[in-house]
């Protein structure tokens, strides 16, 4: 295999490596040369050699590109390629499966257990926690009332590991955290620049005795001066320092408005710095009160839901690690897999978190090692994944005489984007910017990067619809005059299949793709987002209510929709007709000929009712109706039609053989109740540009490459709980005037320290998604937002953003349609 010299180097490492693998720069292609090495150099087995992704079509990918590897290089190695069928080459969860079925006993679980995924582990919970959560003794709800418990004992149920260690962790160390937080709080302000900056300037001038802002000059020195001695004294009169007033003949030059500048600084960093005056008080006393009745109830809550899913043989992906965790405390079990696997490659390394790096430690203490990651694309923070396995694997390799790898040269993307981002990732990513090199040269002398801001005073609704419009504009222009991208055989000029537009979340993307449908351009949408929220599936929602229910307002939204097709006007002339009637018989009476089409619809439908399971009640409606048929002449005909195929599958997993159309449709309502996310089917974006979000993006790229929505700023909302095995398990109190505990004080601090920087290496996957291109589009630019945290190397780049002033009047209609959304009952 042709490989560089760096990515020789790992590949064929005598010992353990660590692979700092940059975007782009061939790690899959270095990973199956290592595997390959291990089998030749070290002579194992296939089976000896294990091989560890995050998803199953990365570990799909990582396989079939192994087996091309070894037919390449041993054609005639029948046995290696026999048993390269076998190999343990999966996803982490899926190594969990493997231990605990190997050992249930030392895992503690069922030999039959059954693993359930995150959809099906959501309608379980929901099913079953609510009955947990009533057997609890009355005098737990005192100081957190029901609604307050359940939230935050769902939150500990999701990672129960980590809150079992947490909730060891005493509050004897809270006044000395408190403390240390003091502290580190002074020392990080006094060394921001900006900090010193407003320092200098102080210093630099002086007012005449007795003026207000001179007085509060000296007032902010002294207090500056002395942060570090006593930091919540003086961070509080920081804060409070006024700065009404003052007289500009009482300074020379004009300096009033710079020194009043600096203050306002100087007084907005020390309020923003909520550390400087941390102390433990009145929340802490109520949390010290609240905790055990927390602790009693999660253990209470917890055992009786783990023995439920033992009687019942289930395990979920938390479980999995619990247990898979658990069956290697036995000594046996581990000299058993050490017998049994030579080698380990770990491949995402800084997407796992610390239960399962807890696993892999047991697993690869005494074989070799071969970790890849790259902090810089660690975005699964909500996964609890934690960059700081990564590092701590990279620093035991080493310290263990392994070697570290660097990848840094990039075949995606050509040499003046990878200068130009190499520019902008600097300063946003600081000490965590490693620059890459091309591997190829650039083709083309149009600048590789643009940025666009849509200008105006319009509501955030009516901004983003304009910036829709830009982006769809944008990408009309790119393919009209022809933009060249690199292909195998050369440079081409660009089509609509080689543009993605990604976005933070999924919010903005419906109406970016309306846009670029009413522009003429051809769009898809990558699987992202919910599939009940799609059309389809409140079409089916709606349509299996109004049939098993008798639903007004469901079957309204039937007759409107594409099931039967009634206009606005005939459904207003009926509820006027119809007096007292049932809707059904007023439809039946109306002369309309779609009304009486759609009367023998529901009414065949009603008759089957009883005796047919709901997804083949589904499809007996769409050949009474066409539905299907009306999706393939719509816009976006391939997304929407696999949304359909989408829910039937939904209702088949619902159904079990349970042909009661009632109860799958009490499920599904309990579905968008609860709002769970179910996940859409991916569909092959053809020649058609393709909308993803960020996240989804991961491990894929275009030749052009639109991040859009960079007006997104992270919400504010704080979480019930926090809790780590460091500083333990704290809850927020209600109201937004009482105290923080000390413990969700700190957490609270350290989360958003990781939001932020999440962001910024969020921003890094996006932008390193683009291969020729890129487009950046914001609908405003406000200070938190991915805009704000990109500017600075926008500017370091030399990259001009135009600031671009919509005309209305210009806009085609975009507006996307949607049929009306299912109305939760109460039952």
């Amino acid at each position: 295999m042709s490989l560089t010299d760096a990515q020789a180097r790992a590949a064929h490492a005598a010992g353990s490596v660590a692979v700092v693998a940059g975007a782009g720069s061939g790690k899959t292609h270095m990973l199956v040369a290592r595997f390959l090495h291990h089998l030749e150099a070290h002579g194992l087995s296939p089976l000896e050699v294990v091989a560890v992704t995050f998803t199953e079509k990365a570990a799909t990918e990582l396989r079939a590109r192994v087996r091309r590897g070894v037919q390449s290089a041993r054609p005639d190695d029948f046995e290696a390629l026999a048993e390269l069928e076998a190999a343990p080459i999966g996803t982490l969860h899926a190594l969990c499966g493997r231990i605990v079925r190997d050992h249930p006993r030392s895992a503690g679980v069922r030999a039959d257990a059954r693993v359930i995924d995150e959809q099906e582990r959501a309608a379980w919970l929901d099913e079953h926690f609510a009955l947990a959560l009533a057997a609890l003794p009355p005098r737990l709800f005192t100081r957190l009332p029901y609604s307050r418990l359940s939230e935050v004992l769902r939150a500990l149920l999701g990672d129960p590991l980590t809150a079992q260690r947490a909730f060891a962790v005493g509050g004897e160390s809270w006044s000395v955290w408190a403390a240390q937080a003091r502290r580190d709080a002074a020392h990080a302000l006094t060394s921001e620049p900006t900090w010193r900056e407003a320092l200098r300037t102080l210093q630099a001038v002086l007012g005449e005795e007795g003026d207000r802002v001179e007085d509060a000059r000296r007032t902010a020195l002294d207090s500056a001066r002395r942060l570090l001695d006593d930091p919540s004294t003086h961070a509080e009169v920081l804060r409070t320092l006024d700065l009404r007033g003052g007289s500009a003949k009482a300074w020379p030059d004009g300096a009033l408005a710079s020194v009043k500048d600096a203050l306002k600084t100087i007084k907005a960093l020390a309020t923003d710095r909520g550390d400087l005056t941390l102390q433990v008080g009145v929340g802490d006393a109520w949390w010290q009160e609240a905790l055990p009745d927390v602790r009693e109830a999660f253990e209470g809550v917890q055992a009786e839901l783990s023995a439920r899913k033992q009687r019942e043989g289930l395990l979920d992906f938390a479980d999995l690690e619990v247990h898979a965790l658990h069956a290697l405390q036995d000594e046996q079990v581990r000299a058993h897999y050490a017998r049994r696997w030579k080698a380990f490659l770990i491949d995402e390394a800084q997407d796992v978190n610390p239960v399962q790096d807890e696993i892999l430690r047991h697993l690869y203490a005494t074989a070799r090692l071969t970790v890849v990651g790259d902090e810089k694309q660690s975005i699964y923070g909500f996964r609890r994944a934690d960059v700081d396995t990564f590092r701590r694997a990279r620093t035991a390799v080493t310290a263990e005489g392994g070697e570290e790898v660097a990848l840094d040269v990039s075949f995606r993307t050509h040499a003046r984007l990878v200068d130009a981002c190499n520019a902008v990732f600097a300063p946003l990513l600081g000490d965590l910017h490693a620059p890459l090199r091309a591997a190829r040269p650039s083709s083309t002398a149009v600048f590789p990067i643009e940025a666009h801001v849509v200008d105006g005073e319009e509501s955030t609704a009516e901004q983003r619809r304009l910036e829709a419009h830009l982006v769809a504009r944008r990408v009309s222009a790119l393919l009209d005059e022809g933009l060249l991208v690199e292909d195998r055989d050369g440079p081409r000029e660009a089509r609509p299949g080689d543009v993605a537009v990604l976005t933070r979340t999924w919010a903005a993307l419906p109406a970016i793709g309306a846009a670029l449908a009413a522009h003429g351009v051809p769009v898809v949408a990558a699987g992202s987002g919910s599939l009940l929220d799609t059309t389809p599936a409140r079409d089916v929602v709606n349509l299996l209510t109004a049939v098993a229910l008798h639903d007004d307002v469901a079957l309204i939204a039937v007759l409107r929709s594409p099931w039967c097709g009634l206009s606005d006007t005939t459904l207003h002339t009926m509820h006027r007709a119809r007096g007292e009637r049932p809707w059904l018989d007023a439809l039946a009476a109306c002369t309309d000929p779609l009304a009486r089409r759609a009367s023998e619809f529901l009414r065949t439908l009603e008759a089957h009712r009883r005796s047919w399971s709901p997804s083949r009640l589904v499809q007996l409606a769409d050949r009474l109706g066409g539905y299907s048929a009306v999706l393939a002449h719509l816009p976006d005909a391939e997304r929407r039609l696999a949304d359909w195929r989408g829910t039937l599958d939904l209702l088949r997993e619902l159904e079990r053989g349970e042909e009661d159309v009632f109860l799958v449709v009490r499920r599904l309502r309990e579905y968008l109740q609860a709002g769970w996310n179910v996940k859409r089917p991916a569909v092959a974006s053809g020649n058609a540009v393709t909308l993803s979000t960020m996240h989804g993006a991961k491990g894929l790229e275009w030749p052009i490459v639109v991040v859009a929505d960079l007006a997104w700023t992270p919400t504010s909302d704080a979480p019930s709980v926090l809790f780590s095995p460091t500083f333990g398990v704290a809850c927020r109190p209600e109201g937004s005037e009482t105290e923080l505990p000390v413990p969700y004080a700190l957490q609270s601090t350290l989360a958003a320290r990781r939001e932020d920087a999440e962001a910024r290496r969020l921003l890094y996957v996006a932008l390193t998604r683009a291969r020729d291109h890129l487009v950046l589009t914001a609908s405003k630019r406000p200070p938190r937002s991915l805009f704000a945290l990109l500017e600075p190397g926008l500017e370091a780049a030399g990259v001009d953003v135009q600031r671009v002033v919509a005309d209305a009047d210009d806009e085609r209609d975009a507006s996307p349609s949607a049929s009306p959304a299912p109305v939760p009952s109460d039952d």
